[in-house]
């Protein structure tokens, strides 16, 4: 005999996407963007890391790591890979990242660009008028969201 609570019923079930959680939301690779990276030459021979549920992981045995994730703007619980500004060009170039994806490489990291909201709307709104009235005749302000 099963007996089940009501309460627990009416809970919605959490869906887990990803077994490993991180702080900031990073770009999660696909094995076949794996394989096309390391077939671009996109990887350095002295770098060992692994694809683990979609994030490029330094293997914990690089010693200077703690160094690497203490000069970071954006600290990681994880020892992530970070990326270049020409190897996110790369990527791009190589039709990885998508272009309607919404991406932007931040400290190394290719992070999901969270949707506008609405203070945030409403600072562009005010800041596209002052520099509108600022820079009359003198430059087109144009404000793409």
């Amino acid at each position: 005999m099963i007996v089940v609570n009501e309460q627990d019923v009416a809970k919605p079930a959490r869906v887990c996407l990803h077994f490993i959680e991180v702080e900031w939301p990073v770009r999660r690779s696909t094995l076949d963007e794996y394989h096309r990276m390391g077939a671009m030459d996109l990887f350095r021979p002295e770098e060992h890391f692994e694809l683990l549920d979609g994030l490029l992981i330094w293997n914990t045995d690089r010693t200077d790591m703690d160094k690497v994730q203490k000069a970071t703007f954006l600290p990681t619980k994880l020892p992530l890979r970070r990326f270049s500004l020409d190897e996110y060009q790369s990527l791009i170039a190589a039709g990885l990242l998508a272009e309607d994806e919404q991406l932007e490489l931040i400290d190394g990291l290719i992070l999901e660009m969270s949707p506008i909201n609405a203070k945030q709307a409403a600072c562009l709104d005010a800041l596209s008028e002052v520099l509108t009235i600022k820079l009359y005749k003198r430059a087109r302000i144009r404000v793409l969201s």
